[in-house]
């Protein structure tokens, strides 16, 4: 009786030891999966498409892995101005065959774009298995819907000839004048037909693949396309327009239309008849603004470095100057006539900035002696007046304030890195203001074009 009760005893001990063993081995391979803080940290919304298009539903995705939906919960916060919130979904994320992942969530949240540019969209709130997380969006750049755009014909030219500032370029009688045709925006090419010039040469050099192969509707490039490059040899010395060549392209939502060449003049000059070259170097740059030179149209300025730092120096000079009461102002914009430049933006000067400041506190205190007068009439046009400096300092100082330099010429990207497709090519001389500063790049705008430029391409105006 009591070996049979041992033997129970052993018995029973062994079976809960090899459960426990069970149950430590097992245990791995049974544990539940959870994301870890670091993980959804570094998580970020991805855009789902190459291209966002403006009056259209764009879509970011972000996947969780390990995290069934119903433990996920999202919170839009506040967008930036031209962006409207259109919905967001959750789904389940099944992960991929012979990965250890369980079961993840994917987010989708759609937005629409009313006007294109660069995009930053503020993080949103985020909570998963009851953890508060803030998740950022990549930065995307919006196009322009390309159904709502027209196709766009440009023209690049070969051997050294070049487009002055005033969209003439100069050649002698029986120069061969080499020139590409490029679409921008056109989902085909039906159909390219040309004239021969009068007193020239004019054939075709090269017709490149797009023009017989149409593109499925649905791909898109914002890059410009080569069409076909000709070849043009005026025999006569004489002015001439931009050789007749008819282009009927097929556009995004469907239309045919017929595109726009560019307004382009030619001077062929007599073969024996040397072109003028302006002088390296001008006594005053003041005086050369009053010149009529006799040849206006064949003058040619490389805006190097020296012509870059030149005009950042003019600059500088104005901001320091009084305008009206100097001659900086006429000085920079008659030398950044002469490099071909047509920068809008004059200089904030300093010392007005400063005289508004001073005008402002005068009339603050001319107010309120007035008032102690009792000559309340005087006091309350002293008192709009003071107001009237007063706004017009504040914004007159954020003028002034703001960051800007002289581009050195290239590529606007719309992200920081280079090589980028969608990139907008800005000329040497040109202003741009500086925005954002992301390690070696500068986020910055030049008319309405925003961009990302490196930091050492521009000459800081201070």
């Amino acid at each position: 009786m009591e070996k049979s009760a041992a033997k129970n005893k052993k018995f029973i001990f062994g079976l809960l030891v090899s459960f426990i063993l069970l149950g430590i081995c097992a245990e791995p391979a049974f544990a539940k999966k959870y994301p870890t803080y670091e993980y959804v940290r570094s998580l970020s919304f991805k855009k789902v498409d190459d291209y966002f298009f403006t009056a259209e539903d764009c879509s970011y995705i972000l996947d969780i892995a390990n995290v069934t939906p119903e433990n996920v919960t999202v919170y839009v916060n506040t967008l930036p101005a031209h962006v409207s919130f259109i919905s967001s979904k959750k789904e389940i994320l099944v992960p991929e065959p012979g990965s250890d992942d369980e079961n993840g969530t994917r987010i989708i949240m759609k937005l629409s774009f009313s006007q294109p540019g660069s995009y930053k969209v503020n993080a949103i709130d985020v909570i998963v298995n009851g953890i508060y997380y803030r998740i950022p969006f990549e930065r995307v750049e919006v196009l322009n819907n390309p159904r709502q755009l027209v196709p766009e014909l440009s023209v690049k030219f070969e051997d050294g000839h070049v487009l002055s500032n005033k969209g003439v370029i100069t050649a002698r009688s029986g120069d061969h004048i080499r020139f590409t045709l490029y679409s921008k925006y056109a989902v085909s090419i039906e159909n390219i037909s040309w004239k021969v010039p009068e007193n020239s040469l004019f054939q075709e050099v090269k017709s490149f693949e797009f023009i017989t192969e149409a593109v499925d509707k649905k791909t898109f490039t914002p890059n410009e396309v080569p069409l076909i490059t000709y070849d043009w040899q005026p025999l006569k010395s004489a002015t001439y327009s931009f050789p007749e060549i008819s282009i009927v392209a097929l556009s995004y939502n469907g239309s045919r239309s017929e595109l726009v060449l560019p307004n382009i003049t030619f001077k062929i000059l007599d073969a024996r008849t040397e072109a003028k070259v302006a002088e390296d170097s001008y006594s005053s740059v003041y005086a050369y603004a009053f010149d009529e030179p006799a040849e206006e149209e064949n003058h040619v300025f490389i805006c190097d470095d020296a012509a870059l730092r030149k005009i950042r120096a003019l600059r500088e000079k104005e901001r320091r100057s009084v305008p009206y009461f100097t001659e900086a102002k006429k000085e920079r914009t008659a030398y950044e006539e002469y490099c071909g430049l047509d920068n809008v933006d004059d200089e904030a000067s300093i010392p007005l900035g400063i005289v508004s400041w001073v005008i402002f506190v005068l009339l603050m205190v001319s107010s309120v002696v007035v008032f102690l007068l009792k000559r309340k009439i005087e006091g309350v046009v002293v008192s709009v007046a003071a107001l009237f400096f007063l706004i017009h300092s504040v914004f007159y100082t954020v003028s002034i304030s703001e960051r800007h330099g002289v581009f050195k010429g290239g590529l606007l990207s719309p992200i920081p890195e280079e090589n980028i497709s969608t990139a907008v090519e800005l000329s040497a001389g040109c202003v741009v203001s500086i925005k954002e500063r992301a390690g070696n790049w500068l986020y910055v705008r030049h008319n309405e074009s925003y961009g990302w430029i490196p930091k050492d391409s521009v000459y800081i105006i201070r």
